[in-house]
């Protein structure tokens, strides 16, 4: 699937943006929206199965993003026979917009080795600060669909807020950002973060935590002990039911 977006003129409405979802391989318009006096910049990123882009509403004089996501629909689709060409249903998609406080100057998603971490949206600002978003707080969902128990669901707010925890680059201002280059690290739970512009800066974030690493206050002495005192365990056990086998063999 590929995600386009384009502004064209237009005499009442002065610019509209348009965001088409395009097929990939037959050239289906998927899905597509316009938005009314809109204009750039735009920043859109494209992951998996969802679309988040920013622009300017001119209406309201205010910056938005807005998040697509796709879903096959209620109907389940044919597993035993597929083809690329024959499109048999047309996905769900469901949309929500918010109110993003600050001017957006980059946006790009974290990137894992398997994937399996949740995703975040890294923002390059105008006020020189980098800010981690979650997608579960940007994410649209259906309102009769409830979240799991294994989810991270977050009540909807219309401004998204930015905390200055959610900061990557601390109180390093970076200054006219030019892009923000992310690569997978080994760990699953960590990406790579390369942020160049007329200041260069690198990190690593680590939007699920870092489940696959062990705390610094780690008692690694304790398991030590632990996994001696099992071995002894099961040498003197092995070596007690051994004697009592033979004592019972001369019975």
């Amino acid at each position: 699937m590929i995600a386009l977006a384009t502004l064209s003129e237009d005499p009442i409405h002065k610019q509209v943006l348009s965001v088409y979802l395009i097929d990939g391989i037959t050239g289906f318009i998927i899905y597509s929206v316009a938005h009314k006096r809109a204009r750039g910049p735009i920043n859109l990123v494209h992951s998996e199965n969802w679309i988040v882009y920013t622009f300017f509403n001119e209406r309201y004089r205010r910056i938005e993003l807005a998040a697509l996501e796709l879903y096959e629909g209620h109907v389940q689709s044919n597993s035993t026979f597929f083809s690329s060409y024959a499109m048999s249903q047309l996905p769900q998609v469901q949309a929500q917009s918010y109110i993003l406080p600050a001017v957006p100057i980059k946006v790009i998603v974290t990137l894992t080795e398997r994937g399996i971490t949740n995703k975040c949206l890294l923002v390059a600002l105008n006020t020189g600060a980098v800010v981690e978003i979650p997608w579960a707080l940007i994410q649209p969902r259906f309102a009769d669909i409830p979240c799991g128990p294994e989810e991270s669901c977050y009540p909807y707010m219309p401004e998204i807020p930015l905390h200055p925890e959610a900061t990557i680059n601390y109180n390093q201002t970076l200054s006219k950002v030019k892009g923000i280059s992310i690569a997978p690290a080994r760990l699953e739970s960590t990406s790579h973060v390369l942020v160049h512009g007329l200041d260069m800066f690198y990190t690593k974030v680590a939007p699920s935590k870092t489940f696959d690493v062990l705390k610094e206050d780690f008692d690694h002495k304790l398991i030590i002990l632990v996994l001696i005192g099992l071995i002894l365990a099961s040498y003197i056990t092995k070596t007690l039911a051994s004697r009592k086998a033979i004592k019972q063999a001369w019975k």
